[in-house]
């Protein structure tokens, strides 16, 4: 059962993910990742994904993942949410606790992969148990070369995982396989 995970930004450019009115990049990101995900199942055979829960490009792919494998032909494809901990979206305004327990409805199961109370090593702790997970990594990622993608890109390198950098191209997107 070949499994790809995702990780990514919270923001793009100057918009924060907003489900309701997405903003043009979320738009086109939700576009061209519906078509790497089909691509993931159709060309390598991918059946299983796995969501980091976060704000951002975790939800997104996550709502991806979902909408793509209905057209899934003679395959199930699962969709697993990894919650770096339980109370992850307890924070959260209501909006947004509403939509991310929406979307793990999608989900075939969610695990918390540490226990409670937060601690912000607890992403990339949740970051380094999806990549264990995953044959693949799907990386939604800025070119910047710090924070908790860069860091998940260069732990998932370090683990010989390819990594498929998607990347915004001007007013679209791409992608290419990142060599180790």
């Amino acid at each position: 059962m070949p499994t790809a995970c995702f990780t990514g930004h919270r923001k793009l450019g100057d918009h924060y993910y907003n489900p309701t009115t997405p903003s043009t990049e979320w738009h086109t990101l939700r576009q061209y990742l519906d078509q790497v995900n089909t691509s993931m199942i159709n060309d390598h055979g991918v059946d299983h994904f796995i969501s980091g829960l976060a704000i951002g490009v975790d939800l997104l792919a996550a709502e991806s993942v979902a909408y793509v494998r209905v057209f899934a032909k003679d395959k199930e494809v699962k969709l697993t949410g990894a919650m770096p901990f339980p109370s992850q979206p307890n924070k959260w305004p209501e909006p947004t606790r509403q939509h991310w327990h929406n979307v793990c409805q999608l989900c075939n199961q969610v695990v918390s992969v540490s226990a409670d109370p937060y601690s912000p090593q607890k992403m990339q702790i949740r970051n380094e148990w999806m990549v264990d997970q995953s044959d693949y990594v799907i990386a939604i990622w800025n070119g910047m070369k710090s924070g908790g993608t860069w860091n998940c890109i260069n732990y998932a390198k370090s683990k010989n995982k390819p990594v498929l950098a998607v990347q915004p191209l001007g007013a679209v997107w791409g992608c290419g396989w990142v060599v180790a």
